[in-house]
């Protein structure tokens, strides 16, 4: 235990290290509170894509020796929607967020989403790379049963309240000013950043699938009330929606 805590201290120098222990239980609880600076300096290392600043990025980056700036046009519009490698020294080249903090006492700025942190500080308690990371599972799996990340629950909730805007449908969905398409959109960019890109990719195809069974829906209604009134489901119309 002690050599682990070592480890855990050398790697995020600035990590809040909490133990606790279950009573009647011979199992220790470890609560690690990573720092922005040493999430900085771990993303240094392990060099996570993040989203660039349009307007930073574009007046500074041409300066500098970035790999992506050499393959575009010198123009603001390009930089929207623009993700690179993590550089420390370019951090102002980076998009700033304002997230919530977990005691739910305001924002803090940070370069790094929800969605960015649980990767790092994932990738430095289980990946294999021991330069980068910690591979506690293999290094201490005689006293190391598993890892999970605790949830910001001002940040989950601040996520809940956008998403049941989207599904109880409000007259501006209805009138497709939203953003989205009646009533089937989803708040895709904010499941993104707290859930991941797999999930946020799961309920955009969800959106799709629900949306596109729409028209095949309206047809199937109308061949159904057609075959009611004619009788039977032996009709020419019938053959041609089961192709369709």
């Amino acid at each position: 235990l002690k050599y682990l805590l070592k480890d855990i201290k050398s790697t995020l120098p600035n990590a809040t290290v909490i133990r606790t222990t279950e009573e009647n239980m011979n199992v220790l609880f470890i609560l690690i509170g990573v720092s922005n600076g040493d999430l900085c300096a771990v993303a240094d290392r392990t060099k996570p894509w993040l989203k660039f600043n349009n307007v930073h990025a574009h007046a500074r980056g041409y300066k500098l020796d970035l790999d992506l700036a050499a393959h575009f046009d010198s123009t603001e519009g390009v930089w929207h929607d623009l993700f690179g490698p993590f550089e420390n020294n370019f951090l102002h080249l980076f998009e700033t967020y304002h997230e919530l903090r977990p005691d739910g006492q305001g924002r803090y700025p940070t370069k790094f989403r929800q969605v960015d942190r649980l990767s790092i500080i994932d990738y430095v308690v289980n990946d294999e790379d021991l330069i980068n990371g910690l591979n506690l599972d293999e290094r201490y799996g005689l006293i190391f049963e598993t890892s999970f990340p605790l949830i910001n629950e001002p940040q989950r909730d601040e996520l809940l309240r956008v998403w049941r805007s989207y599904t109880i449908p409000s007259f501006k969905h209805l009138l497709c000013c939203g953003g989205g398409v009646f009533p089937f959109s989803q708040p895709v960019d904010k499941i993104e950043a707290y859930l991941g890109q797999k999930i946020a990719l799961y309920f955009e195809f969800l959106r799709l699938h629900t949306l596109f069974l729409i028209p095949s829906g309206l047809i199937g209604l109308v061949v159904f009330l057609y075959q009611l009134q004619s009788g039977g489901v032996d009709n020419l119309v019938t053959s041609a929606y089961s192709l369709f």
